[in-house]
């Protein structure tokens, strides 16, 4: 059947009728040959055809995502944000990007990069601050040469939180950074920062003066 359905297409001229035969190709070789690397090659075919086609970039992310092939699910959706003249639909790609490098590539570097041009896309994206709150959370207790790492998606964070007036949320990043600044100057500006927000925005006495004195 699937060379039936291959021989139909190689004659058919008509780019929508082509399409339809390859989405059945499609079909056949994930439900009924079980060979996801054919059906692979079939949804890249209509993408010659159709670059826009979400069906088959649908089919190929779901399917490089099944196979465990990273770094063509990155590819992928490396065009998809380069084919999208929508803001939130580049930021929404940005971040699923940004979590791939993350958790399957180790190019962390890359990932806080697409997550804050995400952010830069959707000021305030959701998905994008919780990503980059994960990644904080995973380098705190990290090794020091991690430094780096926790610095730059602090400095991301501590602007949205500023921001969006996240008190309690903009010390605790700030308090990140404490440990990472290694010239007493600038720790002690710091902390001084920290106390201001506590005393002056979230009514914090005790944990005003606490940061003051960690700075002696």
């Amino acid at each position: 059947l699937v060379d039936l359905y291959n021989h139909k297409a190689d004659r058919t001229l008509h780019g929508h009728e082509k399409i339809q035969l390859y989405f059945k190709i499609c079909n056949l070789w994930e439900e009924v040959l079980d060979d996801p690397s054919q059906a692979v090659e079939t949804f890249k075919a209509v993408l010659d055809i159709e670059p826009d086609n979400s069906a088959a970039t649908g089919g190929l992310e779901r399917l490089y995502h099944h196979l465990e092939r990273w770094e063509d699910l990155a590819e992928l959706l490396a065009m998809e944000i380069a084919a999208s003249d929508s803001k939130p639909g580049q930021a929404s790609i940005r971040h699923r990007l940004g979590e791939l490098y993350d958790r399957h590539l180790d190019r962390r570097d890359e990932a806080v990069a697409l997550l804050r041009e995400a952010l830069d896309d959707v000021p305030g994206h959701g998905p994008s601050i919780k990503t980059l709150e994960k990644m904080l959370a995973s380098y705190e207790e990290g090794p020091t040469d991690d430094a780096t790492m926790r610095q730059g998606i602090c400095a991301i964070l501590e602007g949205h939180y500023a921001q969006a007036e996240d008190w309690p949320r903009l010390v605790k990043v700030l308090e990140a950074r404490y440990h990472d600044i290694d010239d007493n100057p600038s720790r002690a500006a710091l902390l001084r920062e920290v106390a201001e927000i506590r005393e002056l925005k979230l009514r914090d006495m005790q944990g005003a003066f606490a940061a003051l004195a960690k700075g002696f």
